[in-house]
């Protein structure tokens, strides 16, 4: 039975790990962006005007 080697010795090995890894960091730098855009806490904390927290509460009342 042949197990995953610790390190590659081969180039082949090294490209698709370092491939691997890029898919990786892609993956995760999407996820915080989209948990950002969710949880977007300066949008909720700064309301610049009492008309856009009231267009905001009626959008997120449509919205619901």
């Amino acid at each position: 039975m042949k197990t995953w080697p610790l390190f590659c010795l081969t180039k082949t090995c090294a490209v698709a790990v370092a491939v691997a890894v890029a898919v990786a960091v892609a993956v995760a730098v999407a996820v915080a962006v989209a948990v950002a855009v969710v949880f977007n806490p300066v949008d909720r904390a700064v309301s610049p005007d009492p008309e856009a927290d009231k267009v905001r509460r009626l959008s997120e009342r449509s919205a619901a």
